[in-house]
């Protein structure tokens, strides 16, 4: 991402900030980039996510897909959530087979 771009955020309007969090939603939205996370995906699988309440990387497994949700078990507290798919991220590939 572009250090400048990030600098300048806390300096932008309330008004700006709503309009680039629309255009960020629609972009995660995209079917396509949900088709591609989902083939990437598998039950069982190792992951990590964002946890939003604290914005931590968090260890999880993949319990179930639907359309624009997966829904992972987080480890740690053995407590299930549903996120989107951008919230995911892949462990080593090592690690997830």
């Amino acid at each position: 991402m572009r250090i400048k771009l990030i600098e300048d955020l806390p300096m932008a309007s309330s008004a700006e900030l709503y309009q680039l969090s629309w255009v960020i939603e629609q972009l995660l939205g995209d079917p396509r980039r949900i088709v591609q996370a989902r083939a990437e995906l598998h039950t069982g699988q190792q992951v990590q996510y964002l946890h939003w309440d604290d914005g931590k990387m968090r260890s999880a497994r993949v319990v179930s897909m639907k359309d624009r949700r997966v829904t992972v078990l987080d480890e740690a507290t053995r407590t299930h959530f549903k996120l989107p798919y951008a919230a995911i991220v892949l462990t080593e590939p090592s690690a997830a087979q």
